[in-house]
């Protein structure tokens, strides 16, 4: 990732209509792909008009900025169109714009430059670093869950419904395992059948987060009255979903629960990356700890906890963690009702699981 400079205005060279470029698109993902194309990583549908792509030219003195018609995207790269010839080895900077609104600019290299029709060529553009591609394309979110249960309606109904998100569904049939796996692998979404008398759901919460998983944990649960949804949100859970939640709105959960992830800004320090590692670990602890002051109403003890994460998450670079636990902060110590301290906290939960070392 590189930082961005002032340019002059962006040059479009391709005049056609939008139908005809996406019949092109359409024309090239129907067609054989030459040798050289194939490759490991894959590509996503990333049709955009407003990507610019910064060209030095050899022999030119100054960089060109160009507006693309893009037509996929991977983690090592993107095609596009463009209104001409480029040489191959051409060092270009891309300016991507993530599906949250953010710009994100992308050094890289001119590796195939094929005729399409008139002046019309398709570009092939290595990126000099790696990038997610979900960050960029909806097609290619795909939220990491983890189920845990002995019910094979529940399992059934659950991965089918994930699947509808395009979600890479694991299962674990005990605390244990699920506490094995999450410890394992990165999870977004950890869903918990609270039904099943095998499994010890009421420590899951508190296992998980000791742990340092930072995400959504959701209890299912067949007849969830108000007196369980309570107790269940007080054990930690994010949310309570009955049989018919499970069926409606899971999908949309999944989708959610994959948003643009928060780095502290001394990412880039190769130094700094063991204490971050070590930071968003910790985070975990420090969510289960908020949230149990929240709970129980304790709002001194939540205070004193929540200066102590807003100070360390200001020293390791994670800003935006800084910002919400002053916001809670403040929240705590004008003497709100209960449930709308509770509701902060969460809100703050939910900014704390977007951090990455």
């Amino acid at each position: 990732m590189v930082a961005s400079s002032q340019q002059a205005k962006p040059v479009r060279t391709i005049r056609l209509d939008d139908k005809h470029i996406e019949a092109i698109f359409d024309r090239l993902d129907a067609g054989v792909e030459m040798p050289n194309e194939k490759r490991a990583a894959a590509r996503h549908r990333y049709r955009s008009k407003v990507i610019h792509i910064q060209l030095t030219q050899p022999g030119a003195s100054e960089p060109t900025t160009f507006i693309c018609p893009t037509r996929n995207l991977s983690q090592g790269g993107l095609a596009c169109l463009h209104g001409g010839f480029v040489h191959v080895g051409t060092h270009c900077i891309v300016r991507l714009f993530t599906i949250h609104g953010n710009w994100q600019h992308m050094a890289g290299t001119v590796r195939r430059c094929r005729f399409v029709e008139g002046n019309v060529h398709e570009l092939g553009i290595h990126f000099d670093e790696v990038l997610d591609p979900a960050l960029f394309c909806s097609d290619a979110i795909q939220c990491r869950a983890l189920l845990v249960s002995r019910d094979q309606r529940i399992t059934r109904l659950a991965i089918h419904q994930l699947n509808q998100s395009n979600a890479i569904v694991d299962n674990a049939d005990s605390a244990l395992e699920c506490r094995l796996k999450a410890a394992e692998s990165r999870y977004d979404l950890v869903l918990v059948d609270v039904e099943s008398e095998a499994i010890a759901h009421t420590r899951i919460t508190s296992d998980l987060r000791s742990q340092g998983y930072l995400g959504k944990i959701l209890a299912i649960s067949l007849t969830p009255d108000d007196q369980k949804q309570n107790e269940l949100e007080n054990l930690g859970y994010s949310r309570v979903l009955s049989l018919t939640d499970v069926a409606k709105v899971l999908p949309g959960i999944a989708l959610s629960a994959c948003p643009e992830p928060i780095y502290s800004k001394y990412k880039a320090d190769e130094t700094m990356q063991p204490l971050l590692e070590e930071y968003v670990k910790e985070l975990g602890t420090k969510i289960l700890d908020v949230m149990a002051a929240a709970m129980a109403n304790e709002t001194d003890g939540l205070v004193s906890i929540i200066r102590e994460v807003e100070t360390s998450a200001k020293g390791h670079g994670f800003d935006e963690i800084s910002e919400a636990a002053m916001t809670l902060q403040t929240a705590a110590g004008n003497s709100i009702q209960q449930e709308d301290l509770i509701y902060q906290a969460r809100v703050f939960q939910e900014v704390c699981a977007l951090a990455r070392a």
